[in-house]
């Protein structure tokens, strides 16, 4: 029993494509599992299938968050404040750098706050599974608060060298609020 089933999820993992597949993985062990397969067998599959799976989560959340920071407008400045840090030096102000003027910052801001109406957030109503689907949604939006609390700290710190911090309308736990709803 064990050398088949090695053989035949082992063979199934390799063609493992996308979070489907591995609901319907999941699916089928749990199905042999109540027919009969030793927990020693599927408990070393379980563990593979939750490995993967996360891994396949993991990733698509990666991509899909890049996808809604640059959607609503925070991409660009999140990328400039990336560069900035590479170069950094002590008293360095960061209004100075490419892509973080005050002008920037309140264009990206503006289409941030407008797009917070109905965030551009993938729906993912093509995942089956609704834990998945709302573990997703969430660490997006877990994602692009982080993004945008980093973008509020750093430009509102004593070295951001902006005249005016008015387009920074909502602080974090506001921006948060405003995500959860």
């Amino acid at each position: 029993h064990q050398y088949f089933c090695d053989t035949v999820i082992e063979a199934v993992m390799t063609s493992c494509k996308n979070i489907d597949d591995i609901v319907t993985i999941k699916s089928a062990l749990m199905g042999a599992k109540k027919a009969g397969l030793s927990s020693e067998c599927s408990g070393k599959w379980d563990e593979v299938v939750v490995k993967e799976e996360e891994k396949m989560i993991d990733a698509q959340i990666s991509m899909d968050t890049n996808y809604v920071i640059d959607e609503c407008g925070l991409g660009s400045i999140a990328s400039a404040l990336e560069s900035m840090k590479a170069v950094y030096i002590e008293g360095m102000v960061v209004s100075s750098h490419p892509g973080l003027s005050e002008q920037s910052l309140q264009e990206a801001m503006k289409k941030f706050y407008t797009s917070l109406i109905d965030p551009p957030f993938p729906s993912y109503d093509n995942v089956k599974d609704p834990v998945l689907r709302k573990r997703a949604r969430n660490k997006i939006a877990e994602n692009v608060l982080n993004i945008y609390e980093e973008i509020y700290n750093i430009v509102s710190g004593e070295n951001g060298g902006y005249s005016d911090l008015k387009f920074l309308e909502h602080n974090p736990d506001q921006v948060k609020a405003l995500l959860q709803s």
